[in-house]
């Protein structure tokens, strides 16, 4: 069975593989981290309960994302918004590793949170 002619001419594009691939990593990103962040705190040094408020947080703080980012992609140039968002969850990401603190946790949330939101909303309207 053949794929539709639309999709066959997409693969050929670069502008499909350039969306795709920074998609792929960044969904890929986001499943490990929301999988895995409450054991990768524990094991800098978190106890389980602020682990779990973390993780919660995360989520939380997400939905603020969707809107915050549905919102600035009505406003600004969708791309630009969408890389401001993967770097947002390069940061995020960058902290929760290299912290022992409680302040890595909270820098974790503040920056992967939204992001998280954000890249998932810009995936429903991509310019």
């Amino acid at each position: 069975m053949n794929a539709a002619p639309w999709f066959q001419q997409a693969l050929k594009t670069k502008a499909f593989w350039l969306i795709t691939v920074p998609f792929f990593i960044a969904m890929a990103t986001i499943h490990s981290v929301v999988v895995h962040v409450m054991p990768c705190l524990i094991s800098v040094g978190f106890d389980r309960e602020m682990a779990s408020l973390v993780a919660a947080l995360v989520l939380f703080v997400s939905t603020a994302g969707r809107f915050g980012f549905g919102w600035l992609g009505d406003r600004m140039n969708k791309r630009y918004l969408l890389a401001f968002a993967l770097l947002l969850q390069a940061l995020g990401r960058a902290h929760v590793g290299t912290s022992a603190e409680c302040m890595g946790g909270y820098h974790f949330h503040r920056a992967f949170g939204p992001a998280y939101g954000g890249v998932t909303s810009r995936s429903q309207v991509l310019p």
